[in-house]
């Protein structure tokens, strides 16, 4: 759980953690240096031995900080819940038994719905199954945080991107290309929820490079989709600029 000036809604999020069904988790806290009261929100909940919080003395960006709260986890499935976001109760509990009863499976999303700050429902899908998402896509039917994956996938696909710090897609990027070799097992019933909030780093467009992002994660698919390879990953700088 990635944190910066989030008082508002971090509760909602952590709770949402307590109250989930399978309970040998570890909640990771990354705080990055926050000036309102996030961290004494979180102090709170640091008597739950499987509550970590570290803090950061420099504000390092949301995807270094992404990067660096996975550092800290020790478990074989990683997963993320943004903090003004929340889980069902059952949301860990099903993506674990799809690796549990799949153990060919490397990843694994779920449904999700969209929620406003007062926790009320904006927008849902519905599905008639579970299935397997096999090609590159634009829109996919999960919130990219709300991906579980094995831990080895971090050593074969790296981090995610620092390039996207400050606009957004870096969590877009990163799953198309594990797509690229592996399918995405997709849950049928809606395990998060999205907030929209008016503060959150994908609505505050305060940097013109935010204004490309799609149009730059756009350019990436079409090169996964037609060399399996990008410039950015390959390092090519001149291409991306």
């Amino acid at each position: 759980m990635c944190a910066y000036n989030v008082a508002p809604y971090i509760d909602r999020a952590i709770q949402s953690v307590l109250h989930q069904t399978y309970t040998d988790w570890e909640l990771i806290i990354s705080d990055d240096k926050s000036a309102d009261e996030t961290v004494a929100i979180v102090e709170k909940y640091l008597s739950d031995n499987r509550i970590k919080l570290y803090r950061h003395d420099s504000n390092v960006g949301y995807v270094a900080n992404k990067n660096r709260a996975f550092s800290y986890a020790t478990g074989a499935l990683l997963t993320q819940l943004d903090a003004d976001d929340t889980s069902t109760p059952d949301r860990i509990a099903l993506q674990v038994a799809v690796f549990q009863n799949h153990p060919d499976i490397k990843i694994c999303g779920s449904n999700y719905t969209i929620i406003d700050t007062e926790d009320r429902i904006l927008e849902s899908k519905s599905y008639n199954k579970d299935f397997l998402v096999t090609e590159l896509a634009l829109e996919y039917p999960f919130w990219y945080p709300g991906l579980m994956f094995r831990r080895e996938l971090f050593t074969e696909f790296g981090n995610f991107s620092e390039y996207f710090n400050g606009i957004y897609g870096d969590d877009h990027f990163w799953a198309m290309r594990v797509n690229t070799r592996y399918p995405i097992y997709f849950i049928k019933k809606a395990l998060y929820g999205y907030r929209i909030n008016p503060h959150s780093l994908t609505n505050v467009l305060d940097k013109p490079r935010k204004l490309i992002a799609q149009d730059i994660i756009k350019e990436l698919y079409r090169q996964l989709k037609e060399t399996k390879t990008d410039w950015l990953s390959e390092g090519n700088e001149t291409g991306m600029k």
